[in-house]
């Protein structure tokens, strides 16, 4: 049984990834469905890595809503954690440009793929959300938690779902 590793990050990666059209002042509008139905241009019902980068990049300009090239924390506060946010910020400017985005993006397709196939289908994605979802309602993920636990918790839960 092979073990995947899980951080923290997952539910709020997804969230920002994979989340719908955005709303200048509301919450994400989460749509990852009609999201993925969009960019599976050859219509094959998986996502492949082109693909995937293509969802992202469309993602990451759908959360800029300034237009300003970058996300800073109040564009990705809802679905992240300040710490988060500070490790996707590699050169520590407070910004998230985009291949930095997209880094911690493929870092998550590497988790969802969970057959090693270098593509996704539905029921991955879905199983991540379901998974991240139940590990953010037990509280030990989000704004101002620790990411130290959640991991350990998570991953225990997918090697059980494996």
């Amino acid at each position: 049984m092979k073990h995947i590793l899980f951080r923290a990050t997952v539910f709020t990666v997804v969230l920002l990834c994979l989340g719908g059209s955005v709303l200048a002042q509301g919450p994400v509008k989460v749509d990852w469905k009609g999201g993925f139905h969009t960019h599976d241009k050859n219509r094959d019902g998986k996502i492949d890595r082109g693909e995937f980068q293509e969802w992202m990049v469309d993602s990451f300009f759908q959360r800029d809503t300034h237009h300003k090239g970058y996300l800073v924390f109040g564009d990705v506060k809802d679905v992240m954690s300040a710490e988060k946010f500070k490790s996707y910020d590699k050169n520590g400017e407070g910004k998230l440009r985009l291949q930095e985005f997209l880094n911690a993006a493929f870092q998550d397709f590497e988790r969802m793929d969970v057959n090693k196939d270098g593509m996704l289908g539905i029921e991955e994605i879905e199983n991540y959300i379901t998974l991240s979802r139940r590990v953010m309602s037990w509280g030990i993920v989000g704004p101002g938690k620790s990411s130290v636990v959640a991991k350990q918790v998570a991953d225990r839960c997918i090697v059980q779902h494996q």
